[in-house]
Parts: C-alpha cells; sequence; structure tokens
C-alpha cells in the first residue's frame, strides 16, 4: 500500500510504499494528493519511499505510475527516490537528467535527508 507520510516540511509531499502495491493506491492516495499540490502551487517537491520489493507492484500501479510521471513531467520541482534498490536510484538519476526538474535517489537511511533536500530551493 502506499501511505502519505507527514513532515514538517509544507512543501514537500512525502509517500511511503509497503508490501503489495495496487492501481488504487494511486488512484486514491498518491494521485489526488499531487494534484491538489499541483494544482495549489504549479509545481511539487515529492519523496517517494520504496519500502517493498518491485515484484509487489501490480500492472495496473506500474501502469498508474507512469502516467503520473508523463502528465506532470513539468511540474516536478524536485523529486527523491529513497530505497535500499541501487538500480532504482540509478535509473532515477539518470531518466532524471532527460526531463525537467531535479530527481535524485537516497538509501533508506538517509530518508530524513530526502525529505530536507527536496524541501531546500538549492540544487
Amino acid at each position: 500500500m502506499i501511505s502519505q507520510i507527514k513532515n514538517d516540511q509544507e512543501n514537500v509531499l512525502v509517500f511511503e510504499a509497503t508490501g503489495k502495491i495496487s492501481k488504487q493506491d494511486y488512484t486514491e492516495v498518491l494521485e489526488p494528493a499531487v494534484k491538489e499540490v499541483i494544482d495549489a502551487h504549479h509545481t511539487l517537491n515529492l519523496v517517494y519511499i520504496i519500502n517493498t520489493d518491485i515484484r509487489n507492484y501490480s500492472l495496473g500501479a506500474m501502469w498508474e505510475d507512469g502516467l503520473m510521471g508523463l502528465t506532470n513531467a513539468t511540474k516536478f520541482h524536485k523529486v527523491a527516490v529513497v530505497t535500499d534498490k541501487k538500480w532504482i536510484t540509478e535509473s532515477i538519476e539518470f531518466f532524471g537528467k532527460l526531463i525537467p526538474g531535479n530527481f535524485k535517489g537516497f538509501p533508506l537511511n538517509e530518508r530524513d535527508k530526502a525529505i530536507d533536500w527536496a524541501a531546500n530551493d538549492a540544487e
């Protein structure tokens, strides 16, 4: 499931993925919160903590993830992906160079650092 994590940074949305991830996790939790922030501020700082195996994502969840990324590609100011899966952090940083915004990977033990990075206006 995807849960929104409350944090002290007003300009940052934080979500954590644990266990099984479904399309409904995106359509009912992540997407409405993202839309609300983008509608209010026109940009978004996001921290996405992946604390589950990628095999736990349903096809519908993967589709929604890709769709959300494409739909909002120009709206992301900063995106931090927090996971101990090195291939995911490396992919985020590689593909992040191809689209607008700042994308950075962090290991799970640097979760707070990721939130601070996303909240800070410095690159």
